[in-house]
């Protein structure tokens, strides 16, 4: 949930933004610092790995294939069955 008077203090500082677009910002930055804590590393039933990183402050998955394909997603949690290797 996110504060309405977070929001409009925020928006008041912004000429061109809506309460709804700070709102969006905020609820979206919430989500992708949840879930499994940075450190965690996660294995699919192919063999593909998941480490929990940070950038800049946001939380994702940084996922391997043993093939070698890379890619980052910002789910909180990764689709599927996976298994912890390693908690942080």
């Amino acid at each position: 949930m996110v504060n309405d008077a977070t929001v409009k203090a925020v928006s008041a500082q912004l000429e061109d933004i809506t309460d709804e677009q700070v709102r969006a910002v905020i609820t979206a930055w919430k989500s992708v610092n949840e879930g499994d804590p940075v450190g965690t590393i996660l294995q699919d039933e192919d063999g593909t790995l998941a480490y929990r990183i940070a950038i800049d402050n946001v939380h994702m998955w940084q996922v391997v294939t043993a093939t070698g394909e890379q890619w980052r997603d910002m789910s909180p949690t990764l689709k599927g069955s996976w298994r912890t290797v390693r908690s942080a």
